[in-house]
């Protein structure tokens, strides 16, 4: 019962005030964020690492590099 008074108690919490105005501006924020698609030929030869230690072992020893595209400072 609990969960389900919780769940009503949150509805109404985001659905009205100022957090239904906050919901309103991050998901207009979301909107204005470009998506794309990625084909095949985008990715051909790509890797997964696990993390960035990992990614760096990969890279040319006195390589220069630069991280773009990573959102809120964190690596992604």
């Amino acid at each position: 019962m609990r969960n389900f008074a919780q769940k009503i108690a949150n509805k109404l919490l985001l659905n009205f005030g100022p957090y239904k105005w906050v919901n309103a501006t991050v998901k207009k924020r979301q909107l204005d964020i470009p998506s794309f698609s990625l084909r095949s030929e985008n990715v051909k030869g790509a890797q997964l690492v696990a993390n960035r230690s990992e990614l760096i072992q990969l890279l040319p020893k006195k390589s220069i590099v630069a991280e773009i595209g990573v959102d809120a400072g964190n690596f992604s």
